[in-house]
């Protein structure tokens, strides 16, 4: 028994060490920070490798470089500006307004033709029922004027078709 509380009591002590170790070694292991991905502008800007050269014959103007400049720097004016030499006559038509003049010009023709086409086939209905008036006036007893009295209103056939049908045999 003296031998095995010591062992049981190191066993213990072990077994409540072991997980604080772990815990211990996790921390440890800690996730490397992660470094931000530059945004394409700036790593072509990096690949280029202009950040340390000077700048060439090129130079920029801004508020910094006339202030450094002193002297040297000179701003050119004049009094009067020289006047605009503008084209006389008309101006040409561009291909998008004369496209447009074209479209515009069709529609137009279009909707007269339809609407001529719509007043043909209203004179044509008109002398239909100045016909059916005719054959029914001709006809006052009734007689061979049969179809012709169910006639609709918008009826748009031809005179031919009006004909009245053939005498039973």
């Amino acid at each position: 028994m003296k031998r095995t509380l010591p062992l049981v009591v190191a066993l213990i002590g072990a077994l409540i060490a072991l997980p604080l170790l772990a815990e211990e070694a996790r921390k440890s292991e800690a996730p490397k920070p992660v470094k931000p991905q530059d945004s394409p502008l700036v790593a072509a800007a990096k690949r280029s490798n202009r950040l340390g050269k000077k700048p060439t014959s090129k130079v920029v103007i801004t508020d910094a470089t006339l202030k450094t400049a002193g002297e040297n720097a000179h701003v050119t004016s004049t009094d009067h500006q020289a006047a605009i030499d503008m084209p006389k006559g008309p101006v040409k038509p561009t291909p998008e307004m004369v496209a447009a003049e074209q479209a515009a010009a069709k529609r137009k023709a279009d909707e007269e033709a339809a609407a001529k086409k719509k007043a043909e086939e209203a004179k044509k209905l008109r002398g239909v029922r100045t016909a059916v008036r005719a054959v029914e006036e001709q006809n006052a007893d009734g007689e061979g004027a049969e179809g012709v009295d169910n006639l609709p209103e918008d009826y748009q056939g031809r005179p031919e078709d009006l004909q009245p049908p053939p005498p039973p045999l």
